[in-house]
């Protein structure tokens, strides 16, 4: 039985919240929040992302399909490898108008501890109403957890077997999606 890990780390659509450009996908703000204009930076916010489009998953998944060589146990998808920096001021283009930055110590986090005036609130249906405010508070304390682990910085096989293809860049995504808003 053949298998492979496709491994794409972030989906754009969730900086395009709430404005997805993948209808059907149920969003909410994340600890980047473009459309509150504010973000959670962990220490000093050099830390490695990679973001990817779900077009571009499904794109790669076919390809794979298609291909006869054998899989690579780990499949890496590599959209745009950017920073939270570096995704925090394409917010603030894209957006313009003044940012609330909060900066987040690993060393609280690590303790399960969310020093933030704010936590982005995941009003997804399968979370009960009374329980979302403590979920959305664990979620984004394991989430900055990856970050600083690297979680969220994952291989390119896929786009190694695949030189031609090439992904939707996170900034050509997040302009189409947050275009005219205010």
């Amino acid at each position: 039985l053949e298998y492979t890990l496709f491994q794409p780390s972030l989906f754009l659509v969730y900086f395009a919240h709430p404005y997805p450009l993948s209808p059907g996908l149920h969003t909410w703000p994340f600890f980047i929040d473009f459309e509150n204009r504010r973000a959670m930076i962990l220490d000093s916010g050099d830390q490695p992302l990679i973001l990817t489009a779900i077009s571009d998953i499904s794109r790669v998944v076919n390809l794979a399909l298609s291909d006869p060589r054998p899989w690579p146990p780990i499949g890496g998808i590599q959209g745009t490898r950017t920073s939270i920096n570096k995704l925090v001021a394409l917010g603030e283009k894209l957006r313009g108008g003044e940012w609330d930055i909060e900066y987040l110590k690993s060393e609280d986090i690590a303790k399960g501890e969310l020093k933030s005036s704010w936590v982005p609130t995941m009003n997804h249906p399968i979370i009960p109403p009374e329980a979302r405010e403590e979920f959305s508070r664990e979620f984004v304390i394991m989430f900055l957890q990856g970050i600083a682990k690297g979680a969220w910085d994952v291989s390119a096989e896929w786009n190694e077997r695949f030189p031609d293809f090439e992904t939707q860049s996170a900034e050509e995504y997040l302009t189409k999606a947050w275009e005219g808003k205010d």
